[in-house]
C-alpha cells in the first residue's frame, strides 16, 4: 500500500527563503560515507529544489524535471549516472511525487509556525470587532481552525461598513449602517458611543490646547528674549530718527559696538553739558566722534551753541592778560599767557 504524502497538499513554503540545514545529520549520514560528491551535490540540490515546491518537501517523479533540478539541464543520460545516490531517503508516496522524511520534518515546523501566525492575526481580528461591537470574544480553537481551511476574513466577522447599507453580526441579527447625512436621528443603542466620543473630543481637545499652549509660549518667549534694536532705544530716549540713524552708522563705520553702557555713557555727559541726547548724538555725527564727553572741546558757533571754541578761548584770555598789562594790573602773572 502507498504511503501517504508525508506533507499537507497545501504546504506552501515559497516565501520561505532559507531552508534549515541540520549540518550534523547530514556530516554523519550514509550519503556523506557512501555516495559520490556528485551524487551528495545533486541530492542537496534537490532538497533545495524541493522546499520550494507544492507541496513542499516534494518533487516530481521525473527523469526530466529531476535532471534539471539537481543541475544537469537537458542531459538525463548523466542525470541517470547519479541518480540512485541523488534520490537516496525519497519515497515515493500515493500522490505521484516523491518525499523526503527529514526534509518534511522541517517543512512541517515551518508550516506550523506559519498557519500560527495568520491564526493570531485572525484572532486579534476578531477581538477587535468584538470589542467595537461589545460581543463576547470567542475565538476559534487553532485545530478547529486548521480544520476549517485556515478561514480568513469572513464577512460575518467585520460587516460592510459602506453608508445605508445592512450586514450580519456574528450572532446572526441584522446590523444597521445609518447614513451619516444631516436629519438623520442616532440609531438606537449609538447614544453610549455619542458620549464616548464626546469625552474623547474633549480629552483631544485638551491634549491640543496644551501642545498649542506650549508652542505659543515658545514663541512669546522668544519675542520676549529679543533684545531691543539700537534704533528702538535712541527712540525711547527721545533722538530724533535722522541724527539716531547716522549716529548708529558712524558707529559702525568706526566698528564700535553700540552698548547699553555706551548710551548711558552719553546720556550722562549729555547731561553734564546740558544738552539733549539728540544735540550730543548730532555732534558726534559732525565731528566723526563715536562717543561723547562733555569735557571735550564740543561748543562751536556752527553748532549754534554759545560757547566758545577753544581757540577762542586761548585767544580771549591772551587779550584780556594784553589789557590788563597795558593798564599796570599789578596782579599780572606770567602764567596769565596761554599758549595756543
Amino acid at each position: 500500500m502507498a504511503t501517504e504524502p508525508l506533507t499537507p497538499q497545501d504546504c506552501d513554503l515559497r516565501d520561505f527563503a532559507f531552508m534549515p540545514l541540520d549540518v550534523v545529520r547530514l556530516r554523519d549520514s550514509d550519503l556523506a560515507a557512501t555516495e559520490t560528491p556528485e551524487a551528495c551535490w545533486a541530492a542537496v540540490l534537490l532538497w533545495c529544489a524541493s522546499w520550494h515546491q507544492i507541496p513542499a518537501a516534494s518533487l516530481p517523479d521525473d527523469d526530466r524535471v529531476l535532471a534539471n533540478l539537481a543541475g544537469f539541464g537537458r542531459v538525463v543520460k548523466e542525470w541517470k549516472r547519479v541518480k540512485l545516490g541523488a534520490l537516496r531517503g525519497w519515497i515515493l508516496c500515493n500522490d505521484g511525487r516523491l518525499y523526503h522524511p527529514v526534509i518534511a520534518e522541517k517543512a512541517l515546523d515551518a508550516w506550523s509556525g506559519k498557519q500560527g501566525r495568520k491564526w493570531r492575526t485572525e484572532c486579534a481580528r476578531i477581538k477587535k470587532h468584538a470589542q467595537r461591537y461589545e460581543i463576547p470574544y470567542l475565538p476559534p480553537e487553532f485545530n478547529q481552525w486548521i480544520a476549517d481551511g485556515c478561514p480568513q476574513g469572513q464577512p460575518l466577522h467585520v460587516p460592510e461598513m459602506s453608508l445605508g447599507t445592512t450586514t450580519t453580526c456574528p450572532e446572526g441579527q441584522p446590523l444597521h449602517v445609518p447614513e451619516m447625512s444631516l436629519g438623520k436621528s442616532t440609531p438606537k443603542g449609538k447614544g453610549k458611543g455619542k458620549e464616548q466620543g464626546k469625552e474623547q473630543g474633549k480629552e483631544q481637545g485638551k491634549e491640543q490646547g496644551k501642545e498649542q499652549g506650549k508652542e505659543q509660549g515658545k514663541e512669546q518667549g522668544k519675542v520676549n528674549n529679543k533684545k531691543p534694536t539700537a534704533s528702538a532705544v535712541l527712540a525711547a530716549l527721545g533722538v530724533d530718527q535722522t541724527v539716531a540713524d547716522d549716529w548708529i552708522q558712524l558707529r559702525k563705520t568706526k566698528k564700535a559696538t553700540i552698548t547699553q553702557t555706551a548710551l548711558d555713557g552719553i546720556q550722562r555727559e549729555a547731561e553734564k553739558a546740558e544738552i539733549s541726547m539728540t544735540d550730543a548724538l548730532r555732534i558726534c555725527c559732525e565731528r566723526g566722534w563715536a562717543g561723547f564727553d562733555s569735557s571735550w572741546d564740543w561748543r562751536s558757533k556752527s553748532s549754534g551753541n554759545t560757547g566758545r571754541t577753544r581757540a577762542d578761548q586761548i585767544a580771549r584770555s591772551n587779550e584780556q592778560v594784553a589789557v590788563e598789562f597795558l593798564a599796570g594790573n599789578e596782579k599780572l602773572i606770567d602764567e596769565g599767557f596761554v599758549n595756543a
